[in-house]
């Protein structure tokens, strides 16, 4: 597959991750059985997974890391102002683990064959 035909389902499937992401953070409803720990944990796999498809959608650096922490902490203002959800520094701390966890596996996740054309590793 051409590494310019990847990286725009790259992109696209990140904009459906941030379309999803949005729509799930902002419903009146939360899932059944999403208590604290398991909140924390669905923010942290959901910056995890959009860190992973940020990265191969969008060359550069920094500036999208902190995009994507600036992205989480947009969501916990507009969860504020809905009046039916809340502002909360620990669901920040959870994306923005998120987003360190895949800088850390970032260099084995470069390793995968598949990604190799798009590495910035490469």
């Amino acid at each position: 597959m051409k590494a310019e035909t990847l990286r725009l389902g790259f992109k696209l499937v990140f904009l459906l991750a941030v379309l999803v992401v949005c729509g799930l953070t902002l419903s009146r409803s939360q899932l059944p059985g999403t208590e604290m720990l398991w909140d924390k944990a669905s923010h942290f796999m959901a910056f995890l997974v959009s860190a992973f498809l940020l990265d191969y959608a969008v060359l550069g650096y920094w500036p999208k890391w902190t995009g994507l922490v600036l992205f989480g902490l947009g969501i916990e203002i507009a969860q504020w102002f809905t009046g039916y959800r809340h502002f909360e520094l620990q669901d920040l701390a959870a994306d923005a683990l998120g987003v360190t966890a895949y800088l850390v596996l970032r260099p084995q996740v470069a390793k995968i064959p598949m990604l190799r054309s798009l590495s910035h590793y490469a």
